[in-house]
Order: C-alpha cells, then structure tokens, then sequence
C-alpha cells in the first residue's frame, strides 16, 4: 500500500511551475501511484484563488490545473473546524485535510531567507 501525503498549495505551486524540483518529483509519485496524494476543495480552492490572483492565470486556466490535481488526488470533506495554527487557518485545512484522509505525511515547501 503506498504512503498517504497531502500536499500543501505552496508544493502545488512549485511542482506547476518547476518541472524538476522535489515539488514536481512528489506529484509525479502521485501521478504513478507511488504514492497517494489525498486533499480537499479547500486546498483545491485556495491553489485556483493563488495561481489567478497571484500568478495572473486566467480562471479557467486555473481551474485545470487544479482539476489535474483532483486528478490524481483522493478528495476528502474537511468540517472546517479544527485550530491548530491560529496565525494561518489555511494551515488548519492542511492539518485537517490530513487527519480526514488519514495521511500518514503532509508535504509542504518552507522558505529559507538568509540575512
């Protein structure tokens, strides 16, 4: 049985605009059935609201690239109830995303600024 991950919006984001990194190597095991990628509307939602907001894709542009996510991904209902990260709820989703869809990893892409 393969390994159960969410995959955060910001690896969403690297793995579309990257085509060799590690964002793009995690959802090409999801593609492969190495691994299986689990997520929600939410997530789904906020990589639409990102990729036309901040990446100026045009709507339905972005919402393929998103149904390529739903795609290959397990979709789970999240209640929208759990706080775990006060500062982000969007992080609240992730986490509940995760515990719903009984992933054993959430992936996600931290950013390093050195001073």
């Amino acid at each position: 049985m393969a390994p159960r991950a969410v995959f955060d919006t910001n690896v969403l984001l690297s793995a579309l605009f990257s085509l060799t990194g590690p964002p793009f190597r995690c959802l090409a095991l999801a593609r492969t059935g190495a691994v299986e990628s689990v997520t929600c509307q939410p997530i789904l939602d906020e990589y639409v609201e990102k990729l036309v907001d901040k990446f100026g894709f045009a709507p339905k542009r972005a919402q393929q690239a998103a149904q390529e996510v739903r795609d290959i991904s397990e979709l789970v209902t999240v209640p929208g109830q759990l706080v775990v990260v006060a500062a982000d709820p969007d992080d609240d989703v992730i986490v509940e995303c995760a515990l719903t869809g009984r992933a054993e990893y959430v992936v996600t892409v931290i950013a390093i600024r050195s001073t």
